[in-house]
């Protein structure tokens, strides 16, 4: 054994000693892949820098730069020639020869992928450790923009190749980025995948637009666009990794960021921007599919940093009032101040494409664009003459034949009027609207609990429980009592069904698959009830925790309509609970303790200036009603406990002492 180790010893000096010695691209090639195959899979770890890396990178480095070198003279060389004979006869010029040059290019192409291949696998060996030196990281940092500065000549060459010399720089940036973040040239790197993804980009709409010129849908052009747009999502996919990496540690300035917001420029070439080429539907769907979705995650780590946006917007992010100094403002504001004035510059013919905009925003899923949406056309409404305001009002108007059409008392109309606001209706037929969803409601629920009870017939008995929710928050004072109790007493029926920890572990698990914003509304309503809810002993040890969870996940919500709604549901509960012992589990920070003092500190404050409101007493007197709707319900189902009398009784003396102050 001794012997052999020798040999290989022996063996491996003189192939190093050969292949430093080797001057020929194919024989230097050759020479190292019979290195990384055969001698160092044999070399022990502790051996490995002093053995093999100290003798065959730098060869390895400089034979690689010459080949590149060669490579990028002779395509220049190639394309000059081309140039100068280009108004020759071809035929007669290239005629049995194109196919020498490309057998010799295709060689020397796979010998080069081969080579990169071996050299990457080579650095991947590589390990930094704490203890390394200043030479060490400068080597590395030296060796990432070395490999960055070849993406730029073999980002036309072929995909794959461009695509793992890119997972290699990125890699290995982050793979030590805690010794490398501030040697590293961040906005080197950030612009060259910005770059890249634009070029891809561009090429994937030129593709697009030659398929729906041609009208031919398959083919090497279909193929070369699926791959490229591949390729785009490729580099969303590594801008998103390596902002979030180095945004942690907070070494990438501002200035590497605004270039990627600058150079970032796809929206501007993509429905609905006006500039944005004509392609086909599956194709822009498949670009949104692919490589849009994959940028989303992008925006949502740049947008909260005010610094980034300033850059970006080549402006700071404050507003000036009159004789006040400048102080900051939101994004939100922000963008708000300039789509209006962008409103006031809008030409009259183009008020109709302004108007379907803002009504399909209002209407569209997204509760700040709604919110955007609604502000400007607040602005618009005021800036506008009253011609422009007379025209609102008779769009606005068509509602009324909206509930001819679509009638409310019809039970498969309900998944229309879920969707619809009530408050778009004048008073009159809001309250005849609202009653009639009711009726048609309450049946739905009603044919449901008078049924099987099947969960898999709940989807209808949402929509209605909808319509309801609607009905009762936009036209509660217009509805009549005995609607009302009808809508309590069967929502009663629906809680014998459920139990309160089955509630809660829905909306946990709900809550963990990041909702849309309706959806953690709703929840907020849900929980601002539950101070009113007595949690039986039983119950307490599974819904607590959850309770107080989704407490503390709503009042850290990052959307400010959340945020604000949750204090306010936070402050509901905590005045009414009887449980006090969870209110202090819901405040899991320090910050959102802060958060809520500061916010209970305004109500307080206005509450002492201000009497109780009617909508407050009706609210009461309303949810009493409920309670004893609900009583009513238990006593038809079953012999009472033995201290419910007792406990009616004293119910019924708060109430005449209730009803004596108020007289």
């Amino acid at each position: 054994m001794r012997l052999i180790c020798n040999c290989l010893e022996v063996l491996l000096k003189f192939t190093v000693t050969l292949y430093i010695s080797a001057d020929q691209h194919v024989k230097c090639a050759g020479v190292l892949r019979i290195l990384t195959e055969m001698f160092l899979p044999h070399i022990s770890l502790e051996d490995l820098e002093q053995t093999f890396f100290s003798k065959v990178l730098p060869k390895t480095l400089q034979f690689f730069d010459n080949l590149m070198y060669e490579l990028s003279s002779e395509a220049k060389g190639l394309t000059s020639h081309s140039t100068e004979l280009c108004s020759t006869d071809s035929e007669s010029v290239y005629c049995g020869h194109l196919h020498l040059i490309s057998d010799l290019l295709q060689a020397v192409f796979k010998e080069t992928y081969s080579l990169q291949k071996q050299l990457m696998e080579l650095v991947d060996m590589i390990s930094l450790g704490s203890a390394s030196t200043e030479d060490n990281i400068t080597d590395i940092v030296s060796m990432i923009h070395t490999v960055l500065e070849i993406c730029s000549v073999i980002s036309n060459m072929d995909h794959a190749l461009h695509a793992n010399t890119w997972k290699f720089i990125i890699k290995q940036s982050l793979r030590h980025h805690s010794l490398l973040q501030c040697h590293l040239k961040h906005s080197d790197i950030l612009g060259g995948l910005c770059k890249d993804t634009l070029v891809s980009f561009d090429s994937c709409l030129q593709l697009a637009e030659q398929m729906k010129v041609s009208e031919i849908q398959e083919g090497t052009d279909l193929r070369l666009f699926q791959k490229t747009v591949k390729l785009c999502r490729f580099f969303a996919n590594s801008l998103v990794h390596y902002t979030k990496i180095f945004l942690k540690c907070k070494v990438v300035n501002f200035y590497s960021l605004r270039e990627t917001g600058q150079d970032f420029r796809v929206a501007s070439k993509f429905p609905p921007s006006l500039y944005a080429p004509e392609i086909l539907e599956v194709h822009r769907e498949e670009i949104s599919r692919v490589f849009l979705v994959a940028l989303d995650p992008l925006i949502n780590q740049l947008l909260p940093f005010s610094p980034f946006m300033e850059q970006v917007l080549s402006e700071k992010l404050e507003v000036i009032s009159t004789g006040q100094p400048a102080v900051p403002i939101s994004l939100y504001h922000y963008v708000c101040v300039h789509l209006c004035s962008f409103i006031a510059s809008t030409l009259p013919s183009h008020f109709p494409q302004l108007e379907y905009a803002l009504l399909d925003a209002v209407l569209g899923s997204s509760m700040i664009t709604s919110l955007l949406a609604m502000d400007s056309w607040c602005f618009l409404a005021r800036y506008g003459t009253a011609e422009l305001c007379a025209h609102h009002v008779h769009v606005i108007a068509h509602l009324v034949e909206f509930a001819h059409k679509f009638l409310p008392e019809e039970v498969e109309n309900l998944a229309v009027w879920q969707h619809t606001s009530l408050r778009a209706l004048n008073p009159h037929l809001r309250k005849e609207v609202a009653a009639q969803l009711c009726v048609a409601g309450l049946a739905q629920c009603r044919r449901w609990l008078h049924g099987r009870r099947a969960l898999g017939e709940l989807r209808p008995v949402n929509t209605a429980l909808s319509v309801l929710l609607a009905a009762c928050s936009f036209a509660d004072d217009t509805l009549e009592a005995e609607l009302k109790a009808s809508v309590l007493g069967v929502l009663s029926q629906f809680w014998t069904f459920l139990q309160a920890k089955q509630v809660f572990a829905l909306q946990s698990s709900v809550f963990q698959l990041d909702p849309p914003d309706r959806v953690r509304l709703a929840m907020v309503d849900f929980l601002s009830s539950m101070g009113k809810v007595f949690i039986p002993q039983e119950a307490q040890r599974q819904v607590v925790p959850q309770l107080s969870c989704l407490f503390a996940s709503l009042l850290a919500d990052q959307t400010w309509l959340i945020h604000q709604h949750a204090l306010e549901a936070f402050t509901c509960f905590a005045e009414e609970t009887s449980h006090e012992d969870i209110v202090p589990l819901c405040l899991n920070s320090e910050e959102a303790k802060n958060k809520v003092v500061n916010f209970l500190a305004k109500p307080l404050a206005k509450r002492a200036c201000h009497p109780p409101s009617e909508e407050q007493y009706k609210s009461a007197v309303g949810s009493m009603e409920g309670a004893v709707e609900a009583v009513k319900l238990l006593l038809q189902k079953g012999s009472p406990p033995a201290w419910l009398a007792g406990r009616l009784e004293a119910l019924h003396a708060a109430i005449a002492t209730l009803r004596d102050s108020a007289r």
